[in-house]
């Protein structure tokens, strides 16, 4: 038995044994991942995402003025929803005014309800995904047809060796 440090003859009267094959073992408010592959793969839970997730949702609380029912806050609109928990990863929620949002969602035609004293209103989760989608600027309208479309994937476009050289 490990004791301050040193081992020792095991002198207790109950002991606590951790198996090889275990993931996850919480302690109060401490929870100790030990295979996080093997627990993704199992339970379908990134430790690391989920921790950023609520880091991000937290910055959200602060910088935007936002209303929800009485019974719902924004990390159990979150909870549960692995599209919406990898969208959070990349959002920088500080770039981003409440107006311009709302704007935005104007000129897109997104339906992003708001109340009378210009808080966004969140009811459930298809409105959060709305919003997360408009903060990860997942919407655009295309200059060629005028239509609109909602971004799966983004990838930055390279700008060619001719305009790299060009550039001073």
């Amino acid at each position: 038995m490990l004791r301050d440090g040193k081992f020792v003859k095991f002198n207790t009267d109950a002991a606590l044994r951790i198996s090889n094959d275990n993931q996850l073992l919480i302690l109060n408010q401490d929870m100790y991942v030990f295979n996080q592959s093997r627990l993704k793969q199992l339970f379908s839970y990134d430790a690391k995402e989920a921790s950023i997730a609520e880091k991000k949702v937290e910055e959200i609380t602060n910088n935007f003025n936002l209303s929800l029912p009485d019974n719902l806050t924004l990390q159990h609109l979150v909870a549960g929803k692995k599209s919406t928990i990898k969208k959070l990863q990349t959002v920088e929620p500080t770039t981003v005014k409440q107006q311009n949002l709302i704007d935005h969602a104007e000129e897109l035609d997104i339906d992003l309800m708001t109340n009378d004293s210009g808080a966004i209103i969140l009811m459930d989760s298809n409105d959060m995904d709305k919003f997360v989608n408009l903060l990860n600027d997942d919407y655009v309208e295309s200059g060629l047809t005028g239509q609109r479309y909602e971004i799966i994937r983004k990838r930055p476009i390279k700008p060619s060796e001719d305009e790299t050289l060009a550039t001073p």
